[in-house]
C-alpha cells in the first residue's frame, strides 16, 4: 500500500452482539491499495476524485458520490492528486447487515414463528450521488456532517447509525431486486450493469431537469443505442425519459406556484415552453 496523507479512524471496535465495524476519514494526495476478499463497504468522496477497479469494472468517484461494495470482492483503489482528496469509508458489521436483510420485507408472522432462514444476501455494486433519489443517499446526506464533527460518540450512537444505515441499504436493494426481476435479460451481471447505466442517466436528468434534454445525449451517457436506452429506461422506471422529466418539472412547478410565482414565471424557470399548457397540467 502506498499512501501520502492521513487516515483518521472515527470508529473501530466490535459492537456488542454485532461484531467488527469501522468508519475512517481520509485526506490523501496519493493512495494505492489492492484488497482481495474485501469487506462490505461504503466509500464516499467529499473532495476530489477516487478511482476503483472492482472485479472487472472501473469506477470514478467525484465529490458528492459514493459506491456500495458487496463483501468478498477484489478492489484496487487509486488516488493521485495535487490537492488533498478527502473521503469517508464505512465498514458496517456484516452480521448486522445480514440480520437486517434476513428480516426485511418479510411478514412478522414468519419472524415470530422463526420460519425464515438466513438467506445469503447480495448487494448490487453501484455508484450513487448524495443527491440521488434513493434512501441511502438521503441518509448519508443527513449523517455525514455528524460523522465529521468532533463530538464524542458512544457505542449506542454508533449502533444506531449502523442499524439505520443497514435498513436504508436493504430498502434500496429490495427495490433494485424488484427492478432486476422485471428486466428481460438472462444473466444477473448483465441486469446489474444495465441498471447501473440507466441509473446514471436518471441522475443526469435530475441534474438537468430545467433544460431541454436530448435523447442522443442520454443514449451516449448510457452507452446504449437510442432504442435500447428507451426500452431499458421504461422497463426500470415504468415510464419514458420524457415522462420522468415532465414529472420532475411539475413537482418543481407546484412549489413555485405555491410561493407566488405566476404560471409564466414558473414556466420560464423550469424550462417549460407553454405556460397555458403548464396550467392545464397542474390542474389535472
Amino acid at each position: 500500500m502506498n499512501q501520502q496523507g492521513f487516515i483518521k479512524v472515527l470508529q473501530h471496535q466490535a459492537l456488542e452482539n454485532w461484531g467488527e465495524c469501522s468508519c475512517v476519514e481520509s485526506s490523501v494526495t496519493l493512495f494505492e491499495k489492492n484488497e482481495s476478499n474485501a469487506p462490505l463497504s461504503i466509500k464516499l468522496v467529499t473532495k476530489g476524485t477516487e478511482r476503483y477497479k472492482i472485479s472487472d469494472s472501473y469506477y470514478k468517484l467525484d465529490q458528492g458520490e459514493f459506491i456500495i461494495i458487496g463483501q468478498g470482492q477484489q478492489i484496487e483503489t487509486t488516488v493521485k492528486s495535487k490537492e488533498p482528496t478527502k473521503g469517508i469509508c464505512i465498514y458496517p458489521p456484516i452480521s448486522m447487515i445480514q440480520d437486517v436483510f434476513n428480516g426485511f420485507g418479510k411478514p412478522f408472522e414468519k419472524q415470530l414463528s422463526q420460519e425464515f432462514e438466513n438467506d445469503f444476501f447480495h448487494l448490487t455494486t453501484s455508484k450513487y450521488r448524495l443527491q440521488s433519489p434513493i434512501a441511502t443517499s438521503k441518509f448519508l446526506n443527513q449523517y455525514i456532517p455528524m460523522l465529521l464533527n468532533q463530538s464524542e460518540k458512544d457505542e449506542v450512537w454508533w449502533q444506531s447509525f449502523y442499524l439505520n444505515l443497514a435498513e436504508h441499504i436493504a430498502f434500496d436493494q429490495y427495490k433494485i431486486n424488484h427492478v432486476l426481476c422485471g428486466l428481460n435479460v438472462a444473466k444477473k451481471p448483465t441486469k446489474e450493469e444495465l441498471y447501473r447505466r440507466i441509473s446514471k442517466t436518471r441522475d443526469y436528468i435530475h441534474d438537468h431537469k430545467f433544460e431541454n434534454i436530448d435523447l442522443d445525449e442520454l443514449a451516449r451517457i448510457s452507452s446504449l443505442s437510442k432504442y435500447h436506452f428507451l426500452r431499458s429506461f421504461k422497463s426500470i422506471y415504468q415510464q419514458s425519459p420524457y415522462q420522468y422529466l415532465l414529472k420532475l418539472k411539475l413537482v418543481e412547478a407546484k412549489k413555485l406556484i405555491t410561493h407566488g410565482y405566476t404560471f409564466q414565471e414558473t414556466a420560464d424557470k423550469i424550462g417549460y415552453s407553454d405556460a397555458k399548457n403548464l396550467r392545464k397540467k397542474l390542474r389535472k
